[in-house]
């Protein structure tokens, strides 16, 4: 879930998402990648980044 809202731009609500999933990398979307851990880890250090960005602009 965290990573189609990311995807949307829903970026605070993706934070979220990542705090419940807690690094589980092992199921969609994450295992299409050639080494899942490190795209979740990707997409969750972007989504923190965007999401406290985004807060700092309104």
């Amino acid at each position: 879930m965290g990573y189609f809202l990311f995807r949307q731009g829903r970026y605070r609500s993706a934070r979220e998402q990542f705090r419940h999933v807690d690094g589980f990398a092992e199921a969609l979307p994450w295992r299409y990648a050639h080494v899942a851990s490190l795209h979740y880890r990707s997409v969750r250090t972007k989504t923190g980044r965007k999401a406290l960005t985004d807060r700092r602009l309104r």
